[in-house]
């Protein structure tokens, strides 16, 4: 048996015999000379095992590639088939299997096709290499070229041993032989390689292919070497191997794929039939359209959460479960929602085909009205009246709103409210009752600067000394940021008069900016000559200056007016040298660390607030509603505060300060101007109830830098 073979081989007398170059007749002397009754000193024959025992031990390795690869995913619902590049790798582990089965089917068929068995024989005069592999050709070499025999080696678990024949100028040869002549057959070859005269030799054995020498087929024999079949059954391998790789795909993909989703159906699970959708499997349209929805519904249904069952219908409208589900979870959304008014408002809008939707309806207009009563808000009383009209609960919800206006105005009067407050609430109540939908409009119109650069002028004057100028801190862009701060203060007020349900108070657009003197003298121009004419345009610019804006009002004038208080710091001046000195040794502070004095003044205000509430005119009245007038002032405390950290507060920061603590005491006056405190009347000159405009000294905080630690006097001229 024979390993390897090699080309052109020009060292040695060797010839190569194609079998098919061959008479029959020739062929059959072949056979008889190299058969069991021939004259041979050795024979192996091929032995299928031994020759390809080098891809034989790597198909244990394939079975094993190919059963971890095919195991990777086997099954996964999200990978329910592999793709066709799968199959390249399932041809890698599949071709040492092929290359086995392609080679034994090619040296069993080329083993049909020889005279003589597949092997090796030595013959008293040549070597004859007849292996199937080698294309079905003879190699024939001198005896006298065996340059040695190798020992017998003893085949594991066989009784045959392998013996190697080397020869001069040609590949080894290795022989298969019973282990029990192994060493008489080495023995037998040794004599047969020895010179001998040609009389010895003819003495000793007849050549077997003495006759197929003397013929033209010797004469023509080649004498290179048979090629080698191993790069043509590499590729036939190859292929085989591509097309195992692709049948191993399409079987274990079909099987992955089944097993998948009959696990997945079996255990309702629900992200593994989705994914095995998702991903593609061969079952993925069945799945889609049954065992994914009715896995679903199970999953819902068990976990007894009606927004699931809900989830399910909506994602799966066509569903072999969905109209049960829907009937099921019409009916938990009903039970849950069936005595609370605005869940069964939601659920008539949400299933306005519901087979409870009668039952609903008419169990919503008791429930709304039970639920306007707990809230006693005018609001919901209207939603009622507007919602279900022509019912004995609208009639009700009717009625009590008009309670509700009733209780709230009673209590003004019972409280002692003027009468001009009372007259117009009395006529702004009737007025929502009868338009529901309508808001208070809060509108603040903003004092000019003009106004403002009057003020500072004049609080110059009455102090007799520099004044920090109020101009800067209370400009358009400031003056209405801080109206939100008296829009708050407003609605606290208006809380305690009448609940924000039935006087709900919004902030509204602002108010034009107020006539101009010269504005003013044009518009009354044509009356001059006449005193009642002129009382009466008068009267109508001061009440109808503004178009009415068709919704109820609460409109506000306001002007910040000087009351002839000065604010200074209370700390001590830390520019008195005794200070520092005495500072100094008590080592509480070095003089040069000491703050500069703060010498500057403050202008005291009040801010005059003028008051009009007042309602629209209704199409056809002749009379215009009633309207409440009232005047409120508020002013900064005498003392108060700052604290501007470490170093010294801006004069904004502190006319800030000063215009915060003002609209604090906002709310308090309010009440007052309506339940008629006396100290407060329209038109009154006062800054206020804290006597913000008797005569003392103003403070503030000890934030101010500058200043001292034990404060000042300031003196009002």
């Amino acid at each position: 048996m024979g390993d390897t073979e090699h080309g052109e081989n020009t060292g040695s007398p060797a010839r190569t015999i194609a079998l098919a170059s061959m008479t029959d007749a020739q062929r059959a002397e072949l056979a008889k000379a190299l058969g069991p009754e021939g004259m041979l000193v050795a024979r192996g024959r091929d032995r299928f095992v031994v020759r390809e025992r080098l891809a034989l031990g790597m198909v244990p390795f394939s079975i094993v590639a190919l059963l971890a690869l095919g195991l990777a995913s086997f099954a996964d619902a999200c990978w329910p088939v592999q793709t066709w590049i799968w199959a390249a790798l399932y041809a890698v582990a599949c071709l040492p299997i092929a290359y086995v089965a392609t080679r034994a089917l090619a040296v069993s068929l080329a083993a049909r096709r020889m005279p003589i068995a597949p092997g090796v024989y030595v013959t008293s005069e040549d070597v004859i290499v007849a292996h199937a592999r080698s294309a079905a050709v003879l190699r024939v070499v001198p005896v006298t070229a065996v340059a040695a025999v190798g020992t017998p080696r003893r085949l594991p678990l066989s009784s045959h041993a392998e013996l190697t024949v080397w020869m001069e100028h040609e590949p080894a040869e290795t022989l298969s032989v019973p282990a029990l002549e192994a060493d008489a057959t080495v023995g037998a070859i040794e004599r047969a390689r020895e010179p001998l005269g040609q009389a010895d030799r003819a003495a000793r054995r007849r050549d077997p292919l003495g006759e197929l020498k003397r013929t033209t087929v010797w004469e023509k024999a080649s004498t290179a070497a048979p090629s080698s079949e191993l790069p043509r059954a590499i590729a036939v391998s190859g292929v085989v191997a591509l097309a195992l790789g692709a049948l191993v795909l399409t079987l274990l993909d079909a099987a992955a794929d089944r097993v998948a989703v009959q696990s997945a159906i079996a255990g309702n699970d629900v992200h593994a039939l989705r994914c095995y959708v998702e991903h593609g499997g061969v079952h993925a349209a069945h799945v889609a359209s049954n065992a994914l929805p009715h896995a679903a519904y199970e999953r819902a249904v068990a976990s007894g959460d009606l927004a699931q069952l809900g989830a399910y219908v909506e994602e799966y409208p066509e569903g072999p479960d969905t109209e049960r589900a829907r009937v099921d979870w019409i009916a938990g959304e009903y039970a849950s929602a069936r005595d609370d008014a605005w869940r069964l408002r939601a659920f008539l809008a949400r299933f306005p085909d519901a087979p409870q939707r009668d039952e609903a309806r008419a169990r919503l207009p008791r429930l709304a009205l039970e639920a306007a009563i707990a809230a006693d808000d005018v609001g919901s009383y209207a939603f009622v009246a507007r919602e279900h009209p022509g019912t004995s609960e609208a009639a009700e919800a009717s009625r009590r709103r008009t309670d509700r206006y009733a209780r709230v105005l009673d209590a003004l009067v019972t409280r002692g409210g003027r009468a001009e407050a009372i007259a117009f609430f009395r006529a702004l109540f009737a007025y929502l009752e009868a338009h529901e939908t309508h808001d208070v409009l809060v509108r603040f119109r903003t004092p000019s600067s003009e106004l403002l650069r009057d003020f500072d002028r004049v609080a110059s004057d009455l102090a007799e000394q520099p004044v920090e100028p109020i101009g800067p801190s209370f400009s358009r862009r400031l003056s209405e940021r801080r109206e939100a701060l008296v829009f708050d203060r407003l609605r606290t007020a208006f809380e305690q008069v009448a609940p924000r349900d039935v006087l709900p108070v919004v902030r509204g657009q602002q108010l034009p900016d107020a006539l101009s003197d010269e504005e003013r003298a044009a518009m009354l121009a044509p009356y001059l000559d006449d005193p009642d004419g002129l009382r009466a345009a008068t009267e109508a610019l001061d009440r109808d200056r503004d178009a009415d804006s068709g919704e109820p009002e609460i409109r506000i004038d306001y002007e910040i007016v000087p009351d002839g208080r000065l604010f200074t710091s209370s700390r001590e001046r830390a520019g008195d040298p005794a200070l520092a000195a005495a500072l100094g040794r008590l080592g509480l502070d070095r003089p040069d660390e000491i703050d500069e004095p703060d010498d500057r003044a403050f202008a005291g205000f009040l801010v005059r607030f003028d008051i009009e509430m007042r309602t629209p005119l209704e199409p056809g009245a002749t009379e215009p509603p009633p309207r409440a007038r009232f005047r409120v002032e508020v002013a900064p405390p005498p003392s108060f505060e700052l604290d501007a950290g470490e170093g010294r507060a801006s004069a904004s920061a502190v006319y800030e300060a000063m215009a915060t603590e003002a609209f604090d005491r906002l709310g308090a006056e309010l009440s007052a101007a309506f339940f008629g405190a006396a100290s407060l009347g329209a038109g009154s000159d006062g800054a206020g109830s804290d006597g913000a405009g008797s005569d003392g000294a103003g403070s503030l905080g000890a934030g101010s830098d500058g200043a001292g630690s034990d404060g000042a006097d300031a003196t009002i001229p």
